[in-house]
This record gives structure tokens, sequence and C-alpha cells, in this order.
């Protein structure tokens, strides 16, 4: 299957320790467009993710994924 990459800009009043607080909750993945069930999450010793497994269905038929960030972690 091809590598594809997305990338999002959005604005928050929340300070930054709280956004990627966030964003180390496989849950809030479920929430993104593209994403209908992490499966599978990779989560470190000190709580940070690392990586996870999901699945998306489009067009009714379903996809598996594999979503890592850049540099070995989401941020923060």
């Amino acid at each position: 299957m091809p590598d594809q990459r997305y990338q999002h800009s959005a604005t928050t009043p929340a300070p930054i320790h709280e956004v990627w607080q966030v964003l180390e909750m496989p849950t809030t993945w479920e929430a993104i467009p593209g994403v209908d069930k992490v499966v599978d999450p990779v989560i470190d010793e000190s709580g940070s993710l690392l990586g996870f497994s999901f699945e998306s269905a489009v067009g009714g038929r379903r996809y598996n994924g594999t979503a890592t960030p850049a540099g070995g972690r989401w941020g923060g």
C-alpha cells in the first residue's frame, strides 16, 4: 500500500501542554476524520503514545493503517 501522509493545522486557546496531553490519548484520534477505530495503541512507560494501528471505512470498504509520529513522539 502506498505511504500516505497527512498534516492539519488548528487553533485553540488551550495551553500547549494540555493539547499534547489530549493527543496522547488514543480516543482523541478516533474523533478525527479518517480514523474510525484505534487498534493496538503503543504507549511507553511514561504514558506517551508512540503510535497505533487503526481502521477506516471508505466507500463501503474497510482499510487498516498505522499511525506513527514524525520523530517518534507526537510533540510536547
